[in-house]
């Protein structure tokens, strides 16, 4: 049932991308290509659809740039979008040449098709590039499948364009599709050996990674209200000892050791109180509230704690009118300051390495872009 519902997604989003298409595309129904009187008027409805092919092709290079898997075989698509933008942009300056192409309705149905599948190719790049996006495709093979269509539908209608560019053969793609194989396998094998969390022992996503993402689905949607803990102040003691307050390199902030729950935390400050009221009189407090777009990534990093390399997240306390964030607690600091207060063996060193690589792959799989140290 799950993976007839991942193909329905997959299929619906596709369809949303064609009708974006569609909808960036001048309307031919009233009016016949054919009996144009100059080429001017004949080239006048292909105008917006070089634009959005040119538009797209720099899409396309943003998304490939920021890609995190999967980068040698989208190369293979990013090579021939641009390839077709430059055939294009010659199309439209040689304009009598091509006249009676673009006097040919088949033809600007055709061009359609073209912009439609560029943003197919957009997408299709987002998604395998980012684990975030990799989870709407059921298997490797299902990957494979969809990019396989994608260059035969562009190799198709760049023939139907007649655009001045090489088109792959059949022993071309065959390699494209072997260099896709490399990739997955590839990812597969990092993610396996990482052991960072994101993947099931059956090479799925993993159950906490799914959450997470559903969480930062919604997180733009105006009635999102996710439940984060609440902690009594009273919770908070003081640790043995008492403790010094940590300012933060990075907001200047005081961190305040606390114990909480038998654990060492830091209670690090969310949102000020928007007065300062006068101590003896308490009715004057006013607790801060959050900005929605906070309270949403705390919500998300309260789940990011189930990660084993992650800092947890216990929850939120309310005092004094301020609100607190109550942290897991870092004895020895920052790296650098692990570096500065211990000479560290490189086997140990080796370990630090492979565990910050764990949190920054789960990390890298949502997105993330939350700081409060």
């Amino acid at each position: 049932m799950s993976n007839e519902k991942s193909f329905k997604d997959t299929d619906s989003l596709k369809n949303s991308r064609l009708k974006e298409a569609k909808d960036t595309i001048v309307d031919t129904s009233n009016f016949a290509l054919e009996a144009v009187s100059n080429i001017g008027e004949a080239v006048g409805p292909y105008l917006p659809l070089i634009t959005a092919v040119a538009s797209l092709t720099q899409q396309i290079v943003k998304a490939y740039e920021s890609a995190q898997y999967n980068k040698k075989s989208c190369a293979v698509l990013l090579e021939r979008v641009q390839a077709a933008e430059i055939a294009v942009q010659a199309l439209n300056r040689r304009k009598q040449e091509n006249e009676k192409n673009f006097r040919n309705q088949s033809y600007y149905y055709s061009f359609e098709r073209f912009v439609a599948i560029l943003r197919e190719i957009k997408g299709f790049i987002q998604d395998v590039t980012h684990l975030s996006g990799y989870r709407k495709f059921i298997s490797s093979v299902h990957i494979k499948e969809r990019f396989q269509q994608l260059i035969t539908d562009f190799d198709n209608v760049v023939g139907d364009l007649q655009l001045a560019m090489v088109i792959a053969n059949e022993d071309e793609r065959r390699s494209d599709i072997a260099m896709l194989q490399e990739d997955i396998d590839e990812m597969t094998k990092f993610l396996e050996k990482i052991k960072g969390g994101v993947t099931t022992i059956d090479k799925k996503i993993s159950n906490v990674l799914e959450h997470i993402l559903t969480l930062k689905g919604k997180s733009s949607e105006r009635d999102f209200n996710p439940i984060i803990n609440r902690i009594d102040p009273n919770e908070l003691r003081e640790p043995v000892g008492g403790s010094q307050p940590v300012v933060s390199s990075r907001n200047k902030h005081k961190i305040h050791k606390k114990l909480y729950r038998g654990q060492d935390v830091a209670c690090k400050l969310i949102a000020e109180e928007q007065n300062k009221p006068d101590k003896s009189d308490k009715s004057s407090e006013t607790v801060t509230p959050i900005p929605s777009r906070v309270h949403s990534e705390l919500a998300i990093l309260s789940n990011l704690g189930k990660c084993d390399h992650v800092i947890n997240f216990h929850g939120l306390c309310e005092k004094d009118g301020s609100v607190l964030g109550v942290f897991g607690w870092a004895e020895n600091g920052n790296l650098r300051e692990l570096y500065e207060k211990f000479d560290i063996e490189w086997p140990r060193k080796l370990k630090i390495a492979l565990n910050i690589c764990r949190e920054i792959t789960f990390l890298h799989a949502w997105l993330v872009k939350v700081q409060f140290d």
